[in-house]
């Protein structure tokens, strides 16, 4: 959200609220005519000045770093897992932009395993089928020489 229409938001709350006790409290304290109209006038005017400095400050403040927090997040649904928000930038929520920094490095951690167990899983997977492969030959070699072993008994039962 730009500063300008921060401050045209602001302004849209301040400055009828700030009519409307600038007429409250004239009207209060009895004052009439041109008085009062001065009056509202100025806690008018004063009302505008104080809701640009206040606008200002809080865009500064709070919208500006959550417009960095947006954009930084947007980098992480996309899956860039190496961006930082910058705590410079973060104004009032430095504290956040430091937890969300480590919940990224955490993350990263995370994700790093994850491969490193799923690379060891598919080694040993490879190593297992490799040891069936193994397991079934020398099975076969078994089942082969069994038979010969009994052809043989049998010629000899034949023999004699």
């Amino acid at each position: 959200m730009s500063l300008l229409h921060y401050m045209l938001r602001t302004l849209l709350v301040v400055v009828p609220s700030t009519a409307i006790m600038g007429v409250a409290l004239s009207y209060g304290i009895g004052l009439k005519g041109a008085v009062f109209g001065w009056t509202v006038g100025i806690l008018i005017v004063f009302g505008i000045l104080i809701g640009i400095l206040s606008s200002f400050l809080n865009h500064k403040r709070f919208i500006k770093p959550i417009e960095e927090f947006n954009e930084f997040l947007h980098k992480l649904t996309t899956g860039d897992m190496t961006v930082r928000m910058q705590e410079d930038k973060a104004g009032e929520l430095k504290a956040l932009a430091s937890s969300l920094n480590n919940a990224v490095e955490t993350w990263v951690k995370v994700l790093q395993n994850v491969q490193h167990s799923s690379k060891e899983i598919t080694l040993y997977s490879a190593q297992l089928a490799e040891g069936a492969k193994q397991t079934t030959l020398a099975t076969e070699h078994i089942s082969e020489t069994v038979e010969k072993v009994a052809e043989g008994a049998e010629h000899q039962v034949q023999g004699v």
